[in-house]
């Protein structure tokens, strides 16, 4: 069984573009709508999406076992909505820490991460989503 992008070298190229483009994204997100937290926006988008970059990476192993041929349609949504709320919570938690290990201790990533947190999850759940749909 072999992943479909970490068999290819030119699928790990493209992959490793497209988080470094979602997570411009993020940070040109961030920085319109509150400016004064760019100390802390760059370390944290880059760490971030890194982070889900490698989770999305592993998801590939329980999708591929959830769309078994004898398995019924509730039972993968089942098991596609609980895969998703463990792979975002890890995110979160993951993010939350290794960002705060990282970053020196007069620093305003409490802050920032209060305000941006809804729209972390909401992020979080739509990059899940794309990775459903892409594997």
């Amino acid at each position: 069984m072999k992943h479909p992008v970490l068999s290819n070298s030119t699928r790990l190229i493209i992959w490793w573009l497209v988080w470094l483009f979602i997570t411009a994204g993020q940070l040109l997100l961030y920085y319109y709508a509150y400016g004064s937290f760019t100390a802390t926006s760059i370390p944290d988008g880059i760490i971030s999406l890194a982070i889900y970059a490698g989770i999305g990476l592993s998801l590939w192993y329980p999708f591929r076992y959830f769309n078994a041929t004898n398995s019924r349609n509730i039972s993968v949504i089942g098991n596609l909505v609980l895969s998703g709320a463990i792979s975002v919570t890890l995110w979160v938690l993951i993010t939350r820490y290794l960002v705060l290990a990282v970053l020196p201790k007069e620093n305003d990533y409490l802050a920032y991460w209060d305000v941006t947190f809804p729209y972390r999850v909401g992020t979080g759940v739509f990059i899940y989503g794309l990775i459903v749909l892409a594997y």
